[in-house]
């Protein structure tokens, strides 16, 4: 084993003084820039490494997550490797009249609605500077049921406007597995050719491992994994998992995932292998309650996942040991729903709850679950509070700075929802007044768990709005009440999922967000008739 670790911490380094030289370089021989393969799901989104992680990695953190160099990637090389390259087309503020979508397609009959606003696609990108046409892919789960005309995930490639190989997009694969709905977020593995997600299958939750095969299915005649593809399966719980996707420690090779009777799994031997699934350990959180998706630092060990009530901070070395949690006192037992936002390098972690139909909170704790602050957001609450984002500014200052962005309810506002800002100070502490507090329109509705992302120069924040059925983005960092969107995009029936980005690329065609819709929307109709939609716009402008 201390073999092991030896050749993968030489690799870690090696591999980041390799970036280094690219990075000093700047570009290829042939002024392009080189090719930089990157994976990007849910787990991506809520494990936040800023700067500060960057400037002094540890061999620990580099040879137990690959996520760091990653988010080096995309944050700070591809950046230095655009300099000088022509800039992406930045957009004025929009109202949202004759905007045009740059694709929606239906993911099929017989898709459950309303759709879980916290499911995530899965983006694997073969050249996140330039965008690959033939290597790009998104993974959708689906929630519908399988059956010989309805699938239950897929992947499309072909993404961007200009790929010249055919329709835009294509369907790379497409799938049946099981009995139920893939209600949760999938995660890929580094190379892409493998995905991990949970089945709410008529057993309960299905951990499923699938190797697929270009060009299997399609979304109404999808194919069962034979021949060239492969899937393992393990029941692991008898009942559901409807609100935790699998988060992958990949040196380990460990998936982390809950379920509905209360209990947090460790399952594997994951990807790269032909062995059986199994349980690995397990810790009951709290019993017969629904479990929210664990994160994990794996640099630390830390395993972070709430029961809806209670907040729960796990040490993980081969079985769980509980140190420490916090009660959010919610009269309800669903308060928070969506997965803790993790701040590697404040070492800090932030909760979001409603609390019942008293108060909606987001709640600050260290990784023993312990030096508690609290931000209240609304009274008379009975909004889900979905996960806030951080600015770019917050990432480059290692979370000496910056802010953090949440849309919740507003404060005897009937229901309408704002937008807020948080700030940090000089020295990492989190103000927890907001800064300035926006309200995003005359109606009732909640938002999408929120997604920031630094692009041609431009800090920019996406969500979706169930109250105008739209997608918004917004430009960062939010510096005064009158502030909105800079665009809009209408037409999708209950807002948007969660939202991931693909690229920073010099071609704007090539960068991009995907999510799902809620609801059945006439941006993906059959003959005139809503499909829940999977969907592509722009970054810049939502078109």
């Amino acid at each position: 084993m201390l073999r092991r670790r030896k050749v993968v911490v030489s690799s870690g380094f090696a591999t980041l003084a390799f970036f280094v030289a690219l990075k000093a370089k700047g570009h290829a021989q042939n002024g392009a820039p080189a090719r930089f393969p990157i994976v990007r799901d849910w787990s991506h989104r809520y494990l936040v490494h800023g700067n500060g992680s960057f400037r002094a990695p540890t061999p620990s953190r580099l040879e137990r997550d690959p996520r760091l160099i990653m988010a080096w990637l995309q944050r700070s090389l591809i950046g230095a490797m655009g300099q000088g390259l022509p800039p992406a087309r930045r957009s004025g503020r929009r109202d949202g009249a004759g905007v045009k979508r740059d694709w929606a397609v239906s993911l099929g009959d017989g898709v459950l609605t309303p759709g879980p606003a916290e499911a995530y696609p899965a983006m694997y990108g073969g050249d996140i500077a330039r965008g690959d046409c033939a290597n790009d892919f998104v993974v959708f789960g689906i929630n519908a049921k399988p059956a010989t005309n309805q699938a239950n995930i897929a992947a499309f490639y072909n993404l961007y406007d200009n790929c010249r190989s055919g329709p835009v997009p294509q369907v790379l694969w497409a799938y049946r597995v099981g009995t139920g709905p893939v209600r949760t977020s999938p995660v890929l593995s580094l190379n892409g050719q493998e995905v991990a997600f949970v089945e709410n299958s008529a057993n309960g939750a299905a951990f499923h491992v699938l190797s697929w095969a270009r060009g299997q299915g399609s979304i109404a005649q999808p194919a069962v994994p034979v021949n060239e593809s492969a899937l393992r399966t393990l029941t692991y719980s008898r009942a559901p998992s409807t609100r935790s996707s699998p988060f992958v420690d990949y040196w380990n090779n460990v998936a982390f995932v809950g379920a509905d009777d209360g209990i947090l799994y460790a399952i594997g031997p994951v990807f790269g292998t032909s062995q059986p699934l199994a349980i690995k350990a397990a810790v009951i959180a709290s019993s017969g309650r629904i479990l929210t998706s664990p994160v994990m630092d794996p640099g630390a060990n830390r395993v972070f996942v709430s029961d809806g009530n209670t907040l729960y901070c796990y040490s993980y070395d081969g079985s769980f040991r509980l140190q420490g949690s916090y009660s959010t006192g919610a009269a309800g037992t669903e308060a928070v729903q969506d997965a803790a936002l993790v701040d590697v390098d404040r070492q800090r972690i932030f909760w979001f709850t409603n609390a019942g139909s008293e108060t909606a909170l987001v709640i600050e704790t260290d990784y023993n679950c312990g030096a508690v602050k609290t931000a209240f957001i609304a009274r008379n609450s009975d909004t889900v509070l979905r996960a806030g984002a951080f600015d770019n500014k917050h990432y480059e200052l290692g979370g000496r700075g910056g802010q953090l962005l949440l849309c919740g309810m507003r404060d005897n506002m009937s229901g309408h929802p704002a937008l807020y800002a948080f700030e940090f100070d000089a020295q990492g502490s989190w103000n927890t007044t907001p800064r300035y507090v926006i309200r995003l329109a005359n109606k009732t509705g909640s938002c999408s768990p929120l997604t920031s992302f630094m692009s041609g120069g431009q800090d920019r924040l996406f969500f979706g709005f169930s109250g105008t059925n739209e997608v918004q983005m917004w430009h960062l960092p939010i510096t005064g009440t009158s502030w909105g969107p800079s665009a809009r995009a209408p037409g999708y029936a209950g807002g948007s999922g969660g939202i991931t980005v693909d690229n920073r690329s010099a071609d704007p065609a090539r960068n991009n967000i995907y999510f799902q819709t809620l609801e059945r929307s006439p941006a993906c109709a059959q003959n005139g008739v809503p499909k829940v939609c999977a969907v592509k716009l722009s970054q810049s402008a939502l078109e």
